[in-house]
This record gives structure tokens, sequence and C-alpha cells, in this order.
């Protein structure tokens, strides 16, 4: 393993990996990302996929409507398979109350000059036949988005990376990050030590422990989330589109085609991680059989209520892991506001304007990708008298 790197980015989830990613398409190719195991194998071999333009928040909407662009076009970049689906999104209301809300997010979304629309039930009927729309009042719909495989855009993001100079070193476990006199900071790990101008802390879900090596208390945590996979739905077969991605607020969950069958996705029992605030740095591929079952009963009834016709096929599978969790569902960017301290004068301070800096990104629900121009920290701050950091491009959210 190299001995000096200007960046060494702590994780190869999709978050780590879109890290490395764009910096090297900044120009930064001096660049090492370290994971523990296999990429992929933490938190972003259980998600999803979901990407959607429906947020409404400016900011992080406009790391959506990047993500989606990039997903369309990273698989002709490198040549690797994300599985991107085209088939947008739903999500649906029961109640005026909760409309006054989806309005809001469809003004917030139209204002990137995104296209975004409020259906009726009958319109909800036609893009998804199969949901029971008796209950519900509309639902807003952003037909630009879908989802892709999470793991393909992690292996995609990592090797174009690696093809502009960037290094992933797997099967290696970092035991600690120390501050050095110098302004700089060693990381170590199975494999040796390696000193980096900055580090980035992706870790995931271990991205706790990984804070704890320099003495920050990060407030997130694994909760446990549930999934079930139905066997084929033969209406599928009949249709000439694929289902939107639907969100349903009142089974707390998201229903969406996977394969012939169907995924569904459950929020509705937040239940800490049975490791408890951590998970154990050792794992990979993390699963709870223990909790299957019960997921799969409770996924099975929730199901049915959205999509009647989901009643009688039975689940291929099911599967429970840890999903990170923060204050406001909001992720961590940026330099933390804390500082590492050795006993000597010359220690780093971690929050100094324009000095060293400890990039804390957690793995969250949105897309990983984000827009270098309305994103902060998404250029490692520089301190060297003579050396200046690279101007982002700007992006520019794409209107309809």
């Amino acid at each position: 393993m190299r001995s000096h790197a200007r960046v060494v980015v702590i994780g190869g989830g999709n978050m780590g990996a879109a890290v490395l990613y764009h910096l090297a398409h900044e120009g930064w190719t001096d660049c090492l990302l370290i994971e523990k195991a296999e990429l992929t194998s933490g938190a972003t071999w259980h998600a999803a996929g979901l990407v959607s333009r429906m947020i409404g928040d400016h900011a992080l909407g406009y790391c959506h409507d990047y993500a989606v662009e990039l997903y369309k076009r990273i698989e002709a970049e490198t040549g690797q398979a994300v599985s991107w689906h085209d088939c947008g999104s739903l999500r649906v209301a029961a109640s005026e109350g909760h409309r006054d809300w989806l309005m809001h997010t469809r003004d917030v979304v139209c204002g990137r000059g995104q296209e975004c629309h409020w259906l009726e039930p009958a319109e909800v009927k036609r893009l998804n036949p199969l949901y029971d729309t008796s209950a519900i009042i509309g639902a807003l719909y952003t037909p630009d988005d879908g989802h892709v495989d999470p793991s393909g855009t992690c292996q995609a993001m990592a090797k174009g990376a690696r093809r502009l100079g960037a290094q992933v070193i797997r099967r290696n476990r970092v035991l600690d990050v120390r501050p050095r006199p110098s302004g700089e900071w060693e990381v170590v790990s199975e494999a040796g030590s390696v000193v980096a101008e900055h580090v980035v802390n992706a870790g995931g879900y271990h991205a706790r422990q990984i804070g704890a090596f320099v003495g920050l208390a990060l407030p997130i945590v694994p909760l446990q989330h549930h999934y079930v996979v139905t066997d084929a739905v033969p209406e599928f077969a009949d249709m000439d589109h694929e289902i939107p991605v639907t969100r349903d607020d009142y089974f707390t969950g998201y229903v969406r085609r996977e394969q012939a069958g169907a995924l569904i996705g459950l929020y509705d029992t937040p239940t800490r991680w049975r490791g408890g605030p951590t998970v154990a740095p050792g794992s990979r591929r993390t699963n709870s059989s223990s909790r299957i079952s019960t997921a799969s009963r409770r996924g099975s009834s929730a199901a049915s209520r959205g999509i009647p016709a989901s009643r009688t096929e039975a689940l291929s599978g099911s599967s429970t892991a840890p999903s990170l969790t923060r204050p406001m569902a909001r992720p961590w960017l940026g330099r933390h506001r804390a500082s590492a301290t050795t006993g000597s004068p010359a220690a780093p301070r971690l929050a100094s304007p324009g000095g060293r800096a400890w990039e804390n990104i957690s793995r969250s629900g949105w897309s990983t990708a984000r827009p270098r121009s309305q994103c902060a920290a998404s250029t490692p701050a520089v301190s060297e008298p003579g050396r200046t950091a690279p101007t982002p491009t700007p992006v520019r959210a794409r209107t309809t």
C-alpha cells in the first residue's frame, strides 16, 4: 500500500465511491479509498436503489436531480451496468393535510425546473393499476426518476475513479486515524499506514466508530430496515409500462417492481439494530434472520393493502439489515465542528476555516452523488501556500 495520498476515503459503499469518483473528475486523482471487505458490502447491498426528484428541499433536491442525470449516463461512461429504470415515482395522500404538504413539495420540485404533477386517483390507477386507490385523494407524480441497482452504481463510480487514476483497496479494515503535528492524518489499517492531507469518513453504519478514532461523537444510529420480495405478479406481464415506485406514508413503506415480482420496503417499526448504537466492525452483508419471519408477515400484510394482487403471491425473499439514521433525517456533510487534540500545539483543528478538515460523510437515504456547485464540502479545503483548490464545474438543474 502507498505511504501518502492527498485524500483517503474510508468506506467502499455508494457514498465513498461517489466521493472518490467526483474528486477524480475534479482532477484530484491522488486519492485512495479503503474498504474493509468488498465494495457495496455494507448498507449499499441492502438498499432498494430508489432515486426520486420528489424532494421538498432545494439543496437536497439539486443533489437528487444530479443523481438522476448521473445514473442515466454513467453506464455509457464506464461500461458498468447500473440497471437504471426510468419508471417515475408516486407518493399518495389520504388526507387534505397530507395533500397540502405534497403540494408544497411539488412547488419546490417545479422551482428547480423539474417536472412534477398532482394526480387524481383515476390517474394514479392508470399508472399503477394494481394499487388500491379507494382510500386516497390523489398522489404526487415525478415522471423522470425511478430506481437503480445500488451495487451497480457503486461499482460504476469506483471504476470511473480508477480509470482517472484513483486507487481502491479492498479487504483492508481501518484501525485508527491519528492527527499529525504537520497537519496531516495518519490512517492506520490492517495493511499498514498511509499519510493523507484529508480524510473522508464514508463508513456508513460504521461511521460512528470511525468518528470516535478522532474523538467525534457522531449522532447516528443504525435502525433495522425490512423489505420483502414477492414471487411473480401475473398482472405485471400484461402491462405496457413499469409501475412507478409507489410510496405510501400510511403503511410507511414503498412498492416497486423487482423483475417479475414486487419489492416492498417497510419503515413502520423503527427498531434499533440488535447490536445497539453500533454495528460490529468486522461485519459484512449483515442480516438478521431472527427478524425475517416477522418482517415477511408485516410486509405481506402491508403490501396487500396497497396492491391487492400481491395477496395471492408467495414471498420469494426477505431481508432485515441496519439502515443509518440521523437527526432530522438529513445527511452529515462537510467539516465537523470539533477539534482533535494530541497535546501538541501544532495539532490540526478539524473546524479551522481553510485548514485541514476531517470530512464526515455518512450514508443517507438520498442518492449518493452530489452536484458540485450546490453541495458543501464537495472539494476538500486546501491550506498550503501557493496551492488552490480546483474550481468546481457548475451543474444546472435540467429543465423540462
